[in-house]
């Protein structure tokens, strides 16, 4: 996604929205399993259903979307239920790279779509069920957009079951006793060969997870492993993510080379309470709670985490670096910060209920008497605590 920012504002100027209620702002889903979505409340900022008749006319006063790409051949089942309201379901595929402007443009097809005065479910299932629909066949690779919507404003948490069942049972990986899985995309010789480990940070057990390699010109990596062996396309920086539901997001960048061996160990948190993770990736204009346009990616990623575990309650944490003792200005700013990285989450959906922002001024630095620049810097942060 390509945002655009405004200056001036103290918050993020996006062309495509950042709300989950549209198109633009869809839910990754990672991987098949149950999970918690809070439902925002709100319909978006855009009608993406305009170039469907099959689709005007329809009252939508909340609705998230998800985007999903199927690991491998298989059959897409879909269980969404709530306590309450009137769930509504449409499934669109395309083979273009815009799948929301094919949807606005209504070039998507129209895979499978439900909609009921009222029912509190709704499923896609490999068998014939009464007011389901059947599951929807996904080659490895395919890409969907799906929407739930209601007729009703209120915010609330629907239940989603998300399973992919394979066509052939070998085409996917089963978990050893030790659960690490090793993906090897080099060939067969071995020089010059990076790798990625991902360990648990208390226990040093490998996780796996979805690694998303990017960055560099001619790669685009994405995998599910705990080790993952690559040679790079060409030397620079790389950008990865990692994302594994029961653990915090990792991002980082590092520097690889054509002609050095590179290993990366990534460790991971897992999500419990009184547990953090530090964000120093949102940036802020000096002396400011604007943000810079590098903390795009970031905010990005932080949407989708709160807006996939809709269980979790977090304490948002703003520090600032001053060097002698914290002054009101700095305490001021610090809150400020904290509240316009929560106001960015509620701006997209987020429940308010979910989040406190709290400002700690210069009281806790991560470096008391910082060396480097990088030090000073890494004091100026935002720290995510699970509450």
């Amino acid at each position: 996604m390509t945002l655009l920012f405004a200056c001036g504002t103290g918050r993020l100027k996006p062309i495509t929205s950042e709300n989950m209620a549209d198109c633009d702002g869809a839910l990754p889903i990672l991987q098949s399993g149950t999970s918690s979505i809070e439902l925002p409340g709100t319909a978006g900022k855009k009608d993406e259903f305009k170039a469907y008749t099959a689709l005007s006319g329809l009252e939508i006063a909340n609705s998230v979307w998800f985007s999903f790409v199927a690991e491998y051949d298989g059959r897409f089942n879909l269980k969404v239920e709530t306590e309450s309201g009137d769930l509504n379901l449409v499934v669109f595929q395309t083979d273009g790279k815009d799948i929301c402007g094919d949807i606005e443009s209504g070039k998507a097809e129209i895979k499978r779509m439900l909609v009921r005065e009222s029912s509190p479910i709704v499923w896609l299932v490999d068998r014939d069920i009464k007011n389901g629909l059947r599951s929807l066949s996904l080659r490895k690779g395919d890409k969907i957009h799906f929407v739930i919507f209601t007729r009703k404003s209120k915010k609330t948490k629907i239940n989603m079951d998300v399973e992919l069942v394979p066509n052939n049972v070998e085409q996917i990986y089963k978990p050893s006793d030790n659960k690490t899985k090793l993906v090897d995309l080099t060939d067969d010789s071995k020089a010059n060969v990076s790798s990625i480990e991902l360990r648990d940070v208390e226990t040093g057990d490998p996780v796996i997870a979805l690694i998303h390699l990017f960055g560099i010109k001619g790669m685009d990596i994405k995998e599910k492993a705990s080790d993952l062996l690559f040679k790079p396309t060409q030397s620079g920086i790389i950008s990865i993510e990692c994302s594994v539901e029961g653990y915090f997001f990792v991002d980082r960048k590092e520097e690889i080379s054509t002609d050095n061996e590179k290993k990366i160990v990534i460790k991971l948190q897992q999500l419990k309470k009184g547990k953090s993770i530090q964000l120093e990736e949102i940036q802020f204009k000096p002396s400011t709670s604007e943000f810079l346009p590098s903390a795009e990616p970031i905010l990005l990623r932080l949407r989708e985490f709160m807006g996939l575990n809709a269980k979790i309650q977090i304490e948002i944490q703003g520090h600032v670096y001053e060097p002698n003792e914290t002054t009101s200005a700095g305490q001021k700013m610090s809150e400020d910060r904290a509240k316009q990285v929560m106001n960015y989450l509620i701006n997209s959906g987020i429940s308010k209920k979910r989040m406190k922002a709290v400002g700690y001024g210069g009281t806790k630095p991560i470096y008391p008497n910082p060396m480097r620049k990088e030090e000073e810097q890494a004091n100026r942060r935002v720290e995510i605590l699970i509450m």
